[in-house]
């Protein structure tokens, strides 16, 4: 099975590749602007490391795509200055694979990375993110499909990672449950988990939003 991600050698996107890679079932391709780095290739060399620019149509993000069986989106600028900046560096690349996907991709499917809540400083993160699901409905019918994760963590980004095991406590459950409800923190290879899930057609409970 082809998995590709867009914005696969980010944070998420590393705790992805490091799950799917457990299963000899899944090939992986990770396309992003850097393409990755040393310190990945090396980690993981059996992935294909495409460095490309969404935002232009060139083969070497279109090709791979072709015969992807998913594509999953890991785009996401989480601060921007405004709509306009999201619109930009968001909306504007996952758009160009969108219409790609609806023309010249026709059985691939589209595995959208959404979000649950977000704080109103992160109005504008929601709001694009939300334009995306629209989208992807609009333009790929049922081969759309939609993850709602929060406050994604693990120790590699020490700051949240204290964030998502405090709001994990018994304490701050019955302190805030609104809060931990709507910021549903999830350990990176949790998320992993339930993405492998979905691409396997298995029941996951990030398919709703809470």
């Amino acid at each position: 099975m082809k998995i590709v991600l867009l914005g696969g050698s980010g944070f998420v996107g590393q705790g992805v590749i490091a799950e799917l890679l457990q299963d000899s079932r899944f090939e992986v391709v990770s396309i992003s602007r850097s393409g990755g780095n040393e310190t990945l290739w090396r980690r993981w060399p059996q992935v294909q490391w495409v460095k490309a620019n969404l935002t232009v149509a060139e083969p070497a993000w279109q090709q791979p795509l072709k015969d992807a069986d998913w594509v999953i989106d890991l785009i996401g600028v989480l601060f921007a200055r405004n709509y306009n900046d999201y619109q930009q560096k968001t909306i504007r690349p996952v758009t160009k694979v969108l219409e790609f996907l609806q023309f010249e991709a026709p059985t691939t499917k589209w595995l959208f990375v959404s979000a649950n809540a977000a704080p109103k400083l992160l109005h504008n993160y929601l709001r694009a993110k939300r334009e995306l699901e629209r989208q992807s409905k609009k333009r790929l019918g049922a081969r759309a499909f939609f993850v709602y994760p929060g406050l994604i963590y693990a120790p590699e980004r020490p700051l949240v990672n204290l964030s998502g095991s405090i709001l994990r406590t018994p304490a701050a459950r019955k302190l805030l449950p609104r809060i931990t409800q709507q910021l549903r923190p999830l350990k990176r290879w949790e998320f992993a988990q339930e993405i492998k899930a979905v691409l396997l057609r298995h029941e996951s409970k990030l398919t709703k939003r809470n």
